[in-house]
């Protein structure tokens, strides 16, 4: 039995050690995390993403470990931080899965005493309950958030003067690599 339990700490030893390789990894994010959507000059989104990197003649965000460089004067404007639907959507994912995790842990089978009775039956009652209540709940508080987040457009227009106080604005958010 001894040698049973040995070996199973030394099994979970190296899946340990195993997983948390990665986190030493020398893939450096140069990015504070400023998210960023960029609209060309018709209005339409043409890309999203970190900011990496500003200069004179270039902007390069990074979205889905994918840089996108992008030239200042094809861009109309830019918005800071995400959508509102980003906000109504995570609030939504919190809602469902929190609540879904309370009734499954809530079951009682033999509650049947009542005609109404508030615990779930089953898990799949508990799931729909967790899915449409706490996610119709959870996207409520996220579309109340959306009047507190606080974004800005700052409007380019092709313009350098814009451009300029644009590069000014954001230079505080990107992180100077180290040499």
């Amino acid at each position: 039995m001894k040698t049973l339990k040995a070996q199973l700490k030394t099994l979970m030893l190296l899946i340990v050690l195993t997983l948390f390789t990665n986190a030493y990894a020398q893939n450096r994010d140069f990015s504070k995390g400023m998210f960023v959507r960029v609209y060309n000059l018709e209005g339409k989104k043409i890309s999203k993403g970190k900011l990496i990197f500003v200069s004179d003649t270039l902007l390069i965000l990074k979205h889905n470990s994918k840089f996108n460089n992008l030239n200042p004067m094809d861009i109309g404007y830019i918005k800071t931080k995400r959508s509102g639907g980003h906000n109504v959507l995570i609030g939504a994912a919190i809602g469902a899965t929190t609540v879904s995790v309370i009734s499954i842990a809530s079951i009682d089978p033999d509650d049947g005493y009542f005609i109404w009775d508030a615990t779930p039956d089953n898990v799949g009652e508990a799931l729909a309950v967790g899915v449409v209540g706490g996610g119709t709940t959870g996207a409520a508080i996220g579309g109340i958030t959306i009047f507190f987040k606080n974004s800005k457009t700052f409007i380019i227009n092709g313009e350098e003067s814009n451009w300029k106080t644009f590069q000014q604005m954001t230079n505080k958010y990107i992180k100077k690599p180290l040499n």
